[in-house]
């Protein structure tokens, strides 16, 4: 895994803390993309991980959502 794909995965895990106890869905891509400085297909990368961990759930079309626990 390069290293902004994991300093990527390292701030998105504070967004995911942040926003868990509202279940609220992240910021687009596009948003994403300008707040973090990365490529689209490093952020797709980090979503997949999160999305293994059982940490976020993709609903189509409607964008990232964090897993209540």
């Amino acid at each position: 895994m390069t290293q902004s794909l994991r300093e990527l995965i390292a701030e998105l895990d504070e967004l995911s803390a942040d926003e868990r106890a509202d279940r609220l869905g992240w910021p687009g891509e596009v948003q994403l993309e300008d707040e973090f400085g990365v490529a689209r297909d490093t952020l797709r990368k980090a979503v997949q991980v999160f999305k293994a961990e059982g940490l976020v759930e993709t609903v189509t079309g409607m964008g990232v959502y964090v897993v209540q626990r």
